[in-house]
């Protein structure tokens, strides 16, 4: 990774670490397009190291909301939903995958919008993991299945909610780079030089969150979960 490289990378993760540190994800929709342009050798590795520690920071600032108490059903379905996803691959198109999954995502944000709420149950929780698990592998998009579910919150609740599925997110998935070595000791390097990124748009996040804790949070949710849809079917077709 050259001098160059890296400056413009920790320019675009610091975006994406704003992003998330505001609204409780979207880093990766901000960040993972343009860094695959600049080095497909930052994603996953390099990035995901730079992302649990912005998810470590925010669970580390936003205190625990009861909401979390459910979690523990979302986090069992994520495991299943990245080996359901490993499996799939090796039977169908991964891109056929990620475009079924995106189309079930603006299905998700048309329903909601259309007046259809969906509560936190055990069960919805479960499905949330196991898709936003199943997303992750396949579209390297993982948020908005579990970002839907809970787009009710307060942003306060949300961004908590969501900090702690995403940091057992993370780490489930530097355990699978490690154990089937895509985790070089170049991506570790690499993934500690872009760290501090992270830092800085948690950092920069922090003033800013106040403006998406009302109303606006939910439109968010919903507006960029859009977006990460259609960045895959976008892909998918070009």
């Amino acid at each position: 990774m050259t001098s160059q490289v890296l400056l413009l990378a920790t320019l675009v993760l610091a975006f994406g670490a704003v992003v998330q540190g505001v609204l409780g994800f979207g880093g990766a929709l901000v960040s993972v397009p343009l860094l695959l342009l600049m080095d497909p050798r930052l994603v996953p590795g390099p990035t995901t190291i730079a992302g649990t520690v912005l998810t470590a920071l925010i669970v580390w600032r936003e205190p625990p909301v009861p909401a979390h108490l459910g979690l523990r059903w979302a986090v069992g379905g994520l495991p299943i939903g990245t080996l359901a996803a490993a499996w799939a691959v090796t039977v169908w198109s991964s891109a056929a995958l990620a475009g079924a999954v995106a189309v079930l995502v603006l299905g998700a944000v048309a329903t909601t919008v259309a007046g259809l709420r969906l509560e936190p149950t055990g069960r919805t929780q479960l499905a949330a993991g196991f898709l936003s698990g199943f997303m992750a592998t396949t579209a390297s998009i993982g948020g908005p299945p579990i970002a839907l579910l809970h787009q009710h919150l307060s942003g306060p609740a949300l961004r908590a909610t969501l900090s702690r599925f995403f940091l057992a997110s993370s780490v489930l998935a530097l355990l699978a780079l490690s154990v089937t070595g895509h985790l070089p000791r170049s991506d570790v390097h690499a993934g500690l030089l872009l760290a501090p990124a992270s830092v800085v748009g948690f950092g920069l996040s922090g003033p800013l969150r106040r403006y998406l804790d009302g109303p606006a949070t939910r439109w968010a949710v919903l507006i960029i979960s859009t977006l990460s849809a259609s960045a895959v079917l976008i892909r998918l077709v070009t």
